[in-house]
């Protein structure tokens, strides 16, 4: 002790200031955001990329994904590929009972709904031809997706519309080739996409995927020496994931933020 208070006392005494014993204060991470990710396959990609969405969890994101493979929002009796009817799962009519399912389990703080891989294609809906960018197929798939995000806010919580990125050649979803490659028609579902947005903005935001993986137009197929997506541009992998959430990450806060009470 005396030793101490020696040591002090000449601290003091020569006007030096004594290292602080006191420690830092700990650093607060933000909590968490439980995110629900609603779509196709792209959806469920992002979502679970790796063990359990370990792309999310690295950066705060908790997610859960809401999505059926090869489904979007429009259904009818039929897709046309290169002008030959095809049809579609059955299980895909069953996309809103899933969504809502999901979202009163999860109770998430913001949900993401990520289509368009299946909406570039002409549909048979009810007997009717509706090809992509006319009245009546934009009528159509936006009453599909006002459904979608009806279910989403239904307790006032925001909801986020990815834009479709582009697409460097034919894209490759295990069945048909998608037109995503043909940029009229992910233009069209674009504009659809910023239409829902600006019928609905209390609670639906639309974030430009495009401008992080199509920053000059051209997709970019690696980003910081990893390979963002599949050979088919369509899935993400773990890595590619985490570089996803970590852009969106900010942006969904944002948003969440914005919209809370006070």
């Amino acid at each position: 002790m005396a030793a101490f208070a020696i040591a002090t006392a000449a601290c003091a005494g020569s006007g030096a200031t004594p290292p602080s014993t006191s420690a830092a204060p700990p650093t607060t991470r933000p909590l968490a955001l439980k995110v629900l990710v609603a779509g196709d396959s792209q959806a469920y990609s992002l979502a679970l990329s790796g063990m359990f969405g370990q792309g999310a969890l690295k950066v705060g994101i908790v997610p859960r994904a809401a999505a059926l493979l090869g489904c979007g929002v429009a259904q009818g009796d039929g897709r046309y590929v290169d002008g030959t009817p095809f049809t579609p799962n059955v299980e895909c009519q069953t996309w809103p009972e899933l969504w809502k399912a999901n979202y009163e389990e999860v109770n998430p703080d913001i949900s993401i709904i990520q289509i368009g891989a299946w909406e570039v294609y002409d549909r048979i809906v009810d007997g009717r031809d509706l090809r992509v960018g006319t009245p009546e197929w934009q009528q159509y798939t936006l009453g599909q997706l006002q459904q979608g995000i009806d279910i989403l806010a239904a307790a006032a919580r925001p909801v986020v519309l990815l834009l479709m990125p582009c697409y460097d050649g034919p894209v490759d979803l295990g069945g048909p080739p998608v037109a995503g490659s043909d940029l009229g028609r992910v233009g069209w579902v674009n504009e659809m996409l910023k239409q829902a947005g600006a019928r609905n903005p209390t609670t639906t935001t639309v974030v430009d995927l495009g401008a992080l993986l199509c920053p000059d137009g051209k997709r970019i197929v690696t980003m910081e020496g990893v390979q963002v997506t599949d050979a088919e541009q369509v899935h993400f992998g773990n890595d590619g994931a985490r570089i996803v959430w970590a852009w969106l990450e900010p942006r969904l806060r944002q948003i969440v933020a914005s919209q809370r009470p006070g």
